[in-house]
């Protein structure tokens, strides 16, 4: 079976969801904006799971800036970074 998407697009919807929750978070200093944005996350990361069985959400998500709350399938943001740090290495299928 075909997919819509592809690592490319995974990759890229991904950095795109890290750096406006972490300018959102800079320039507005709060987590409703971050809160909002995981949920956008969490979209996504449905929608690529329903087109590709092998998609790793977890993997996703935590190249989204988000990290485990505890339990499968949810997530949490974590503190905004600091402008020195790195972003996670890109999705790849081969690592999974």
């Amino acid at each position: 079976m075909a997919t819509r998407y592809q690592e490319e697009h995974y990759n890229d919807v991904a950095r795109i969801l890290r750096d406006e929750r972490d300018s959102a978070l800079k320039e507005l200093g709060d987590n409703e904006g971050s809160t909002a944005i995981a949920c956008v996350m969490l979209a996504f990361s449905h929608l690529f799971a329903a087109d590709d069985p092998g998609f790793d959400r977890t993997k996703f998500l935590l190249t989204c800036g988000l990290e485990p709350a505890g339990s499968p399938g949810r997530a949490r943001p974590p503190p905004p970074r600091s402008s020195s740090s790195s972003h996670p290495p890109p999705l790849s299928r081969e690592s999974a």
